[in-house]
């Protein structure tokens, strides 16, 4: 048997992947634990950290596998009832426990409770492990861990001047604005409306000052609006600026959610859209099928970019297809097709005057390397260019 087609996963200790935790996060190595699945991790923390006789405490409407846990290692556990609106009652945490465990939000009644709480349960229980569930977190709340120094090759420039620590009345204006900007959204779509202008606005927005309004659209070419700045300038009595966007702008505004069923990256994280090419899928080999490599966006998936480099470094090691290579057999043969992430090539050899296909390890096939290009037809530019956008600048930070 040839051990190395058995070698199809990664470290079984993720040395690599729990060194560049630690390092993000400013810990030990040993402070990092890496699991297959955050039931994996829940399953070993009820293990580890609740051991002794008296109960663990969680929510009773919460995520169901604490008490699969707790059941299945038989460790003692009580469920305080949620309140009438569903919040965690941070005082029945305040009493003898074998451990705490919740996840914030709560699952499934998305709840979140403010880290005051959080805290004030954790200072009332110093002698047993509290375990805040995070694993819900980008949908909402914030996070439990601490601020932490960056370093100076991971901030992302320019950066905005801090001015000042914001205060209970910019917190106040800050609410107030997003209340205003519902209404001037609901007076800008009218006006479109009565100016008959063929633009479908997306968003408002006010200045933190509000010395402008600006409003976002997206139109299938220019739109004469000069008439509609003046009357919405008469309307809000300050300075008006309408900005055309573009799709891939609209659904970070809009935001979603993707194919992978989580939220939009645009949406959530990204600051500004990386070019995205045709070229990318074809290198990944990707299916050039319309629904599957466009976003909600209507364009090229964003996160083809995610992984680019790393398929072009692996393709960098493969031949072509229809190279000639020598097995270590000495035969000669043709590469019929290779597996970019396994690194293996299927090669057509003859033996005895009948041809058949044979699989080996790429680096057990001698071939000369040779720089590939890929090569987009002029009938896949045709029928998938409209998918790209060459125009990478988001138009939201002008």
């Amino acid at each position: 048997m040839d051990t190395d087609t058995m070698r199809l996963y990664p470290d079984p200790t993720a040395g690599e992947l729990v060194h560049a935790i630690a390092k993000n996060y400013r810990l030990k190595d040993e402070q990092v634990f890496v699991g297959v699945g955050s039931d994996d991790v829940l399953a070993m923390s009820f293990l580890t950290f609740f051991n002794s006789q008296k109960p663990v405490l969680f929510p009773d409407i919460t995520y169901s596998f604490y008490d699969v846990w707790a059941d299945l290692f038989r460790i003692p556990y009580e469920r305080p009832a949620l309140d009438e609106n569903f919040h965690i009652r941070k005082e029945d945490y305040f009493r003898e426990n074998g451990g705490i465990v919740f996840p914030n939000p709560n699952a499934p009644t998305g709840v979140e409770m403010p880290l005051e709480e959080v805290e004030d349960i954790i200072r009332h229980n110093p002698d047993v492990i509290v375990i805040v569930d995070e694993a819900y977190v980008d949908f909402g709340g914030q996070s439990a861990l601490a601020p932490r120094e960056v370093g100076e090759e991971d901030v992302v420039h320019p950066l905005k001047e801090v001015l000042r620590v914001a205060t209970k009345e910019d917190d106040e204006r800050e609410a107030q604005n997003r209340v205003r900007e519902r209404e001037a959204f609901k007076i800008c779509q009218k006006k479109i409306r009565e100016h008959g202008l063929e633009m479908k606005l997306i968003d408002a927005e006010y200045t933190f000052d509000n010395n402008k309004v600006l409003f976002y659209f997206t139109a299938d070419g220019r739109i004469d609006f000069r008439q509609l700045v003046k009357d919405l300038a008469a309307i809000f009595k300050t300075r008006i600026e309408l900005r055309q966007i573009g799709v891939r702008d609209e659904t970070k505004i809009l935001g979603g959610i993707g194919i992978c069923g989580r939220c939009l990256c645009c949406h959530t994280y990204l600051s500004e859209f990386a070019p995205v090419s045709i070229k990318m899928a074809k290198e990944q080999n990707l299916s050039l099928n319309q629904t599957k490599i466009s976003g909600v966006c209507g364009r090229l998936m964003c996160c083809l970019k995610n992984e680019q480099e790393t398929y072009e470094e692996l393709n960098k090691k493969l031949p072509g297809l229809g190279d000639t290579v020598t097995t270590p057999d000495g035969l000669t043969g043709t590469v019929h097709s290779v597996n970019v992430l396994r690194q293996r090539v299927k090669v057509i050899v003859e033996i005895n005057d009948e041809k058949e296909i044979q699989e080996f390890p790429v680096d057990d096939l001698k071939f000369r390397p040779r720089k590939k290009k890929v090569k987009v037809s002029e009938k896949e530019l045709k029928e998938l260019g409209n998918l790209e956008d060459k125009k990478g600048d988001s138009k939201l930070n002008d």
